[in-house]
């Protein structure tokens, strides 16, 4: 059998033996409604809160940031399931948005470093939810995950306890350092830095600039970040 009939078989047997749901509402998604809304139905895909003209997240870091979605449900419902509990379905979900945002602002990186988390907050959650964004989206993009290239080296307080940008830049100080077993594959590139969620904006900046402060050219992009749909 030729590869390319083995592999439609393959296809079908994988969705005859494990159709595909929506992770949103669990609804059974046709094969006419696959490809890119392949996590995602349409009626679930139609209350997203699509930034779409509005992509560039300005004011808030020192690089240019992009993010898919304004904060607001149901999309936070999903970051929330995907962050505490155990939802990562909904990484290769929401990293299929994530590139149609990098493909309609013509980004161009060489790698994908995904916002690292303390170690004991990993141990503890069992998983980096950037990590799982960034390994969805490096599959779709075609470029390598650097997971090991930024590392979170101090324990911070919640961002969502401070008041503030000028107290949550304070809070984040010096909680980065550049991995120097991946300086090597960084020398000359730009880097795409991803993260679920922006608020402040005080996380990304800091990691953002430890990167740039090594030579590495910067880009951020999120799922979602703050303020409301317009009117």
């Amino acid at each position: 059998m030729a590869r390319s009939q083995w592999g439609f078989l393959t296809e079908k047997l994988e969705q005859l033996f494990y159709p595909q749901v929506c992770s949103f509402c669990d609804s059974l998604i046709t094969e006419d409604d696959a490809g890119p809304r392949r996590y995602v139905c349409r009626a679930c895909e139609s209350d997203l809160p699509f930034r779409l003209n509005d992509e560039i997240y300005p004011g808030h870091t020192p690089f240019l940031l992009a993010v898919s979605f304004y904060y607001e449900e149901p999309l936070l419902l999903a970051l929330r399931q995907l962050k505490f509990h155990g939802r990562t379905d909904f990484a290769p979900a929401l990293a299929s948005y994530l590139h149609a945002t990098y493909q309609r602002l013509k980004l161009s990186c060489d790698v994908i470093i995904p916002m690292p988390l303390h170690y004991k907050r990993e141990r503890q959650r069992g998983y980096n939810q950037a990590g799982l964004l960034g390994e969805a989206l490096a599959d779709l993009v075609g470029i390598p995950l650097l997971e090991d290239a930024l590392l979170r080296v101090k324990a911070s307080g919640r961002q969502s306890e401070r008041r503030g940008r000028e107290e949550k830049l304070a809070n984040v100080q010096g909680i980065f350092e550049v991995g120097e077993d991946g300086l090597p594959a960084l020398y000359g590139r730009r880097a795409l830095l991803l993260d679920d969620i922006v608020t402040s904006g005080a996380t990304m900046t800091e990691a953002g600039l430890c990167l740039q402060e090594a030579g590495i050219d910067v880009l951020g992009m999120a799922c979602a970040a703050g303020g409301l749909r317009p009117d």
